[in-house]
């Protein structure tokens, strides 16, 4: 896939999900998204594995600037956790732009700006 923005934390304390957990952050950019996190939503195939081992170019979908991906060291998911979890971010966690969910073993789907979508 392609590079995300450098990400913004608030506060001095840097707190671990754990697995299931969602919070809303990500690029300082992320305002900036518009609707293109739902378009990146409605690329994903369900039923395609997305992955990130061996440099995988295929971890997730994205438009414009925004994608939806997993991310952490030898990591994969299916279309359809994909968008489960983006609905979990948008839902449960209540993040209007970008978000993360932790999953098992290290891994994350994101909702994110990035570059070169």
């Amino acid at each position: 896939m392609v590079e995300t923005e450098p990400s913004v934390e608030t506060g001095n304390v840097l707190m671990a999900l754990g697995e299931g957990d969602v919070d809303c952050k990500g690029s300082a950019f992320c305002e900036k998204l518009g609707s293109s996190c739902d378009d990146a939503y409605r690329k994903v195939i369900p039923s395609n594995a997305y992955s990130t081992y061996l440099s995988a170019s295929d971890t997730g979908s994205c438009s414009g600037t925004c994608g939806l991906f997993v991310s952490g060291d030898h990591c994969e998911v299916m279309g359809q956790d994909l968008m489960d979890a983006y609905n979990d971010i948008r839902n449960r966690g209540h993040c209007n732009h970008c978000g993360r969910k932790q999953i098992a073993n290290g891994c994350m789907i994101k909702i994110d700006r990035l570059t070169g979508c």
